[in-house]
């Protein structure tokens, strides 16, 4: 069975990981986004605004562990990695993990640069038709 994700996001992309994580194969999925990488939004709304660290916890991340963000930090020696009671992880390294996330789950190459513009359900699956390709089946 093939899954279609509307939208690049980071619910998105942990909802897509979390497929490929149970064992969807790679070639099973697509994400249907307009921007030129998947959280690319996220990333730049943050970065606009100057946030240092994030308002969630270091459990709330792209990964289904919830320590992986932790062990990731550990691993590459990030340096004040997260903030005050609630452990808020550091802006840019929570966006170093979820790149490394999008290569380590071939992500990207599941993605389309495009705008889903409707969805009807045909013969027991979905059919999203996009502005400038043809139409994905899920």
């Amino acid at each position: 069975m093939s899954w279609t994700i509307i939208g690049g996001g980071i619910h998105a992309v942990t909802i897509a990981i979390k497929l490929r994580a149970s064992g969807l194969a790679a070639e099973d999925l697509t994400i249907i986004d307009p921007h030129d990488s998947l959280c690319e939004q996220f990333d730049d709304f943050s970065c606009r605004i100057g946030m240092p660290f994030l308002r969630s916890p270091h459990v709330h991340h792209v990964h289904p562990d919830p320590f992986h963000l932790k062990h990731f930090a550990k691993t590459n020696q990030y340096t004040g990695a997260t903030y005050g009671k609630y452990q808020r992880p550091q802006r840019d390294m929570f966006m170093d993990h979820v790149h490394k996330m999008l290569h380590e789950f071939d992500l990207n190459s599941r993605h389309i640069k495009d705008v889903a513009t409707n969805i009807d359900r045909v013969d027991g699956q979905w059919q999203v038709d996009m502005k400038a390709h043809d139409t994905v089946t899920s």
